[in-house]
């Protein structure tokens, strides 16, 4: 029987898909000759793949995940990581407790995600740096501590964020949401965004400055300037510089050029300026970054299982 509050019957909102407890988040940026033995544990867990690829054996099956895709490991399946030697990945990699009937959609799945859902999982790794003192990038913590001084609803946002992005998963893959058609202002502003990625992507290698780009691409500096930031969060060249120390980081991690060769290869005038601009961006200098990738070995990793 209801509830009645000054003459109003109150609705309990039953919740289908629940997550009580979170077990670990991690965000790794791999060098591409990186391989993880393997592992199985209780508890599910879903690795999702930001940039580049990764192989995945799951239970004798071998996946090759490309940026998008995320595949899921129900409680007790073993599965292990390897790197192809040529692509260095990004993973954000989360494993949760869950009995919800309705988890059983995630078994042996490998899903391309919206990019509209990304924005959840985003919001699960900012919130996880400022709710936990762990370094996301460590693979071997078996604990998620956390930071008393965390800002106020940090572990919810994590919690919404996790439940929202899995029932939109299901949801999505099920067909069960009537998407609203996408008006033809929307889809050409889309166009315009993604015209400008293009762009920057093909230039990544060059100087080019703001008004080159609206130059190629026929906009207006106001107008590439607004749709780019409702689009993506950032202005058009805070982008591009993110771009090139995306490309910055893969290069290291494959271990195939030195500092000057990748500053160059990137258009950076002097290795001082890449290295102050790779700081900002990162927050540790290149070499910095490199030793935090090289503690990634193949032999450190065994020697934790």
């Amino acid at each position: 029987m209801k509830k009645i509050k000054s003459g109003f019957k109150l609705t309990p909102l039953k919740k289908t898909l629940n997550i009580d407890n979170i077990v670990t988040v991690h965000y790794f940026e791999y060098p591409s000759t990186f391989l993880f033995k393997g592992e199985s544990h209780d508890f599910w867990e879903f690795l999702y793949v930001d940039k580049g690829e990764v192989g995945i054996t799951s239970e004798n099956k071998v996946y090759n995940l490309k940026q998008g895709q995320i595949i899921f490991h129900k409680p007790n399946q073993f599965h292990d990581v390897f790197c192809n030697g040529k692509i260095s990945p990004n993973l954000l990699v989360v494993s949760f407790d869950s009995d919800a009937k309705c988890m059983s959609f995630f078994e042996d799945k490998v899903l391309q995600i919206n990019k509209s859902l990304t924005f959840y999982l985003n919001t699960i790794i900012k919130e996880s740096k400022k709710a936990f003192k762990n370094n996301l990038a460590d693979p071997y913590f078996k604990e998620l501590i956390i930071n008393e001084d965390a800002p106020e609803f940090s572990l919810d946002l994590i919690a919404l964020s996790l439940e929202t992005f899995l029932i939109n998963l299901i949801r999505d893959n099920n067909e069960l949401n009537a998407n609203l058609p996408i008006s033809i202002h929307e889809k050409e502003n889309k166009r315009r965004v993604q015209l400008v990625i293009n762009y920057l992507e093909k230039n990544i290698s060059n100087n080019i400055t703001l008004e080159n780009i609206c130059s190629q691409c026929s906009m207006s500096r106001s107008l590439i300037q607004k749709l780019f930031k409702n689009d993506t969060g950032w202005s058009v060249m805070e982008y591009f510089y993110r771009l090139k120390i995306e490309e910055a980081k893969r290069l290291i991690r494959n271990g195939t050029n030195n500092f000057t060769q990748i500053a160059d290869e990137l258009g950076y005038s002097t290795i001082h300026y890449f290295s102050r601009q790779f700081k900002k961006i990162v927050g540790m200098s290149p070499s910095e970054y490199s030793k935090s990738i090289l503690t990634l070995t193949k032999e450190d990793i065994y020697k934790q299982f």
